[in-house]
């Protein structure tokens, strides 16, 4: 078994468990792909596919990566008519939390304060 330290406690994290997030994360991203070369990504739809992506590297800790999957579904929500939703305004606050971890707390502020306008 594989452990990593946080905050000071050891998080032991079974190799099943890091596999079966791998191969989840590969499907999510397999369909993204499709849905690109189908034309069908920047859809309501498809920008649930790119949060649950970025959700995922978030919780890896793959930030950038992360940020670049809700950049992405930002996109599509605002394609799709639905960022001014409740969807939209819970996107745009795991960005600015994100940004939050990456130390970038300017602009952070700056995608609460979108949220915090719809």
């Amino acid at each position: 078994q594989g452990s990593k330290q946080t905050e000071g406690a050891d998080v032991v994290e079974s190799p099943r468990e890091a596999g079966t997030q791998d191969e989840a994360l590969l499907a999510l991203e397999a369909e993204v792909r499709s849905r690109e070369e189908e034309g069908t990504l920047a859809t309501r739809h498809g920008a649930h596919l790119l949060l649950s992506i970025g959700a995922a590297r978030g919780q890896i800790g793959d930030l950038e990566g992360a940020l670049e999957a809700f950049d992405r579904a930002k996109s599509c929500y605002i394609a799709a008519g639905f960022l001014e939703t409740e969807e939209g305004v819970a996107l745009l606050c795991n960005m600015g939390y994100t940004h939050v971890q990456n130390s970038n707390p300017q602009t952070a502020l700056q995608f609460y304060r979108e949220a915090e306008g719809i």
